[in-house]
């Protein structure tokens, strides 16, 4: 049985987590937390107290953190799990280059997952922009264009900057290295209202540091 505590419980993505853990049979879950002095912290979430913070949401005994919050309380939350030597899942997005160095060093002491986004459909969808990336070759614009609703809170979204990683590193590998000036550019648009819209290009030829990719990192 795998013990599991689940970041930023009262959210979106949390209270989903929540659910889908108790659906999985190998999953116990053993903690669950909100930042401290937020009203959510002490509510009940389906059996387990919301605790105030990471520590005390660890003390019944953990094998995996699973967070879905924001880039700041992230980097809090992983220091925490590399102490105690409990793995760490992070589905946050809009994270610095200078956090995603410290992730990777972070994941030389515990087991660490670092994905823009879990969709099985999303991942095929990273694997096939960098056959496409292959064969169309440098000189070939590639455009990214997705839409969002106005909550959206980092644009471009993890998953299109993912995609863009995917044609960044296929054109770096293929030695084809072209100027800054001429082969780097990028969009990003977002518009108010009902939906919010977000454009990335993907003509940069040189792969972004840090470990954005959706593959354990160990």
């Amino acid at each position: 049985m795998i013990r599991a505590v689940v970041a930023g419980a009262a959210g979106r993505m949390g209270s989903r987590v929540l659910a889908m853990l108790r659906e999985e049979k190998d999953f116990a879950v053993t903690g669950a937390f909100e930042r401290s002095g937020t009203e959510y912290v002490g509510r009940d979430a389906g059996g387990i107290r919301i605790a105030s913070g990471i520590e005390p949401a660890l003390e019944n005994g953990a094998d995996v953190v699973i967070d879905f919050t924001a880039p700041s309380a992230t980097m809090q939350h992983a220091p925490v799990c590399a102490a105690r030597g409990v793995a760490l899942v992070v589905g946050t997005t809009g994270l610095s280059a200078e956090q995603k160095t410290e992730l990777r060093s972070l994941a030389r002491r515990i087991p660490l997952l670092l994905a823009p986004n879990m969709s099985v459909g999303v991942n095929v969808l990273f694997r096939l922009v960098a056959e496409a990336a292959k064969a169309l070759g440098a000189t070939y614009e590639i455009e990214i264009v997705e839409m969002h609703h106005r909550m959206k809170r980092d644009a471009p979204s993890g998953t299109a900057a993912r995609c863009r990683f995917s044609r960044s590193i296929v054109i770096f590998r293929s030695g084809r290295r072209a100027s800054a000036a001429g082969a780097a550019r990028s969009l990003e648009r977002r518009r108010y209202g009902r939906s919010s819209s977000q454009a990335a290009s993907a003509r940069t030829v040189k792969p972004p540091s840090g470990i954005a990719q959706s593959t354990p990192v160990m």
